[in-house]
């Protein structure tokens, strides 16, 4: 798939993570102005700089979370969107997912 095998570098003002897709399924999905195939990855954190070292929510996400991003093609684009994802925190699962989901323009 196009999707997942890559790291992607994020710069926010103070610090910096790397972040590694790993493919883990394909699948469908259905939300509105949507229905059909998707690639689901695992997202590894690696936190590079601008972190406080012994944190433990940093340490948490970084070595026990497990998070899962399912993107969703746009159209015929060739670019993926993300759809849904789940994070594994210290006090249970966040989920979030598109209630909507249209490729326009």
């Amino acid at each position: 798939d196009a999707v997942g095998g890559g790291v992607g570098y994020r710069f926010a003002r103070t610090f910096r993570a790397d972040l590694t897709l790993t493919h883990v399924s394909s699948g469908q999905i259905s939300v509105k102005g949507y229905s059909g195939p998707t690639v689901t990855c695992q997202l590894h954190f690696d936190p590079v700089s601008g972190y406080r070292k012994g944190r433990t929510a940093i340490d948490f996400v970084r070595t026990k979370s497990r998070i899962m991003v399912t993107f969703a093609p746009l159209g015929q684009t060739g670019v993926y969107a993300p759809i849904r994802a789940t994070v594994g925190t210290e006090i249970g699962t966040i989920t979030i997912q598109a209630r909507r989901f249209e490729a326009t323009g």
